[in-house]
């Protein structure tokens, strides 16, 4: 089985397995503002700035945003 986002995760439906899926997602919504953070200290937080194109750290830490939202379906409110 591969797993795509976490809802393709086969979990059994009680409290335990919801608990656990919900700080999964507390942890990753964390990791999300962890990225940004160390982008915004490298002065490359917008997108459509050229310069964080030529960063490989940043282009790799956006790819991960981008991966993390999609995989724990997290959405901009959220990390509000």
């Amino acid at each position: 089985m591969t797993l795509k986002t976490l809802k393709d995760f086969d979990y059994r439906n009680d409290d335990y397995s919801l608990i656990l899926i919900k700080e999964l997602r507390q942890e990753a919504i964390k990791w999300i503002k962890d990225f940004k953070e160390k982008i915004r200290l490298h002065s490359h937080e917008d997108k459509s700035d050229p310069l964080y194109l030529k960063c490989i750290s940043c282009r790799n830490m956006f790819v991960n945003i981008e991966w993390i939202k999609n995989f724990f379906n997290i959405t901009e409110k959220e990390l509000e």
